[in-house]
């Protein structure tokens, strides 16, 4: 099965600074969509914050910029703390 992807709008992002150009693109990999942020200014403190308002138990993986930056795994749930 094939992967929704889509990118998610300025009008849903509440960080002013995700309107500003710059940053890092971060996509959020689902069992069946992948969710695309752009402008991300700091990933590592914005996967933390978005950890804490989503079903963390359903990502499958997460890229920043293209390259890998998380699986699951026995240790890897550290990020999100």
């Amino acid at each position: 099965m094939k992967k929704n992807e889509y990118q998610v709008e300025d009008r849903y992002r509440t960080n002013p600074l995700s309107h500003e150009p710059g940053g890092s693109v971060v996509k959020i990999h689902y069992d069946t969509e992948v969710k695309i942020y752009d402008k991300v200014k700091n990933p590592k403190k914005y996967l933390a914050s978005v950890a804490h308002k989503i079903n963390v138990a359903g990502i499958r993986k997460i890229e920043v910029n293209g390259e890998p930056f998380w699986e699951p795994g026995p240790t890897t749930w550290k990020l999100f703390d």
